[in-house]
């Protein structure tokens, strides 16, 4: 058992240069975090999850990752629409908004929330569009 805990231990160390290993990545994305735009997208193709824009209605009349549902953050009810946005807290929440402020907030309160996955979209909307995903108007 102490050899057991003792290798895993090992196994989710960072490498002597100190970045993350191979592991320690794929471990943070299978449990949610900061995702480039190609892997958000990549996350959100293999499918069963939910998106997220936390911007204000003003900013998604510029454009939206589809299929995303609108929660406005700075709206007086955003914690109470969180709560019930799904009821399988298990299924991958995708936040983001337009740079990664808010989004990264919104995160936060989701995981309080109960959700055990919850992904954020790296440089937010601002990233995707520049990075050449596909947008909806």
């Amino acid at each position: 058992m102490v050899c057991t805990a003792l290798m895993l231990a090992c196994n989710n160390q960072k490498s002597s240069t100190g970045t993350a290993t191979s592991q320690d990545k794929a471990t943070a994305v299978a449990k949610g975090g900061l995702l480039s735009p190609q892997d958000f997208n990549t996350k959100m193709a293999a499918g069963n999850v939910v998106v997220v824009d936390v911007r204000t209605p003003g900013e998604v009349t510029q454009g939206y990752i589809k299929g995303a549902k609108v929660i406005d953050y700075n709206g007086n009810d955003f914690e109470k629409q969180a709560a019930v946005l799904n009821t399988d807290k298990n299924v991958p929440v995708m936040v983001y908004c337009a740079a990664g402020g808010r989004s990264a907030n919104a995160a936060a309160i989701f995981k309080k929330l109960g959700y055990t996955e919850v992904y954020d979209l790296k440089g937010g909307f601002g990233a995707w569009q520049s990075a050449g995903m596909a947008v909806e108007k």
